[in-house]
């Protein structure tokens, strides 16, 4: 029975001692990882800043697009109907043409 004991004593000795050696590795490992980090924060910064860039570029051209082409191709009142609109456009050529007219008769 002391035979045992003594093994088994050995035996919990050897594990604390290899507990303790785990955890020094694992703080070893949990400093490495934090020093990583920190590293890899430092050079994600200026990717981060370049892409916040690039996509309010972005932004700003398709801004630019969509006015040009609003302007190119209004959209038509929300209270009139597309024949409503053809008319309305048809008149505003009339009266230009008759404007036009008008300045061709005064000359």
């Amino acid at each position: 029975m002391s035979v045992q004991c003594e093994s088994l004593t050995r035996l919990r000795k050897d594990l604390e001692e290899e507990r303790r050696h785990l955890w020094s590795q694992i703080d070893t490992l949990k400093e490495l990882n934090q020093s990583l980090l920190e590293a890899r924060a430092g050079t994600w910064t200026p990717n981060i800043d370049s892409l916040k860039t690039m996509l309010t570029g972005k932004a700003e051209e398709e801004d630019v697009f969509t006015d040009l082409y609003e302007a190119q191709f209004p959209a038509p009142r929300t209270n009139q109907t597309t024949k409503e609109c053809l008319l309305e456009q048809e008149e505003e050529g009339r009266s230009q043409r008759q404007a036009s007219r008008g300045q061709l008769d005064s000359v």
